[in-house]
């Protein structure tokens, strides 16, 4: 989806938390590690909405992308 959506975007893989950047806005809340008291290998529909709210990622183009969102 951010290939699609938010071409020139980065991320930064943090010992908790991977960060996306795109078009000057950090989000950061992509959480990973071992301080997770929920053990759960998926990314929630929420940080993903969450995501493409934050870094104004158009909505369209995300449910295009990301079934989950429809």
């Amino acid at each position: 989806m951010l290939d699609e959506c938010a071409p020139g975007y980065t991320y930064k893989i943090k010992e908790h938390n991977i960060w996306v950047t795109y078009k000057g806005k950090t989000y950061r809340t992509l959480s990973k590690g071992p301080h997770r008291k929920k053990i759960n290998p998926e990314i929630q529909v929420g940080q993903i909405r969450g995501m493409i709210n934050n870094l104004e990622i158009d909505m369209a183009c995300a449910k295009r992308e990301l079934e989950i969102l429809n």
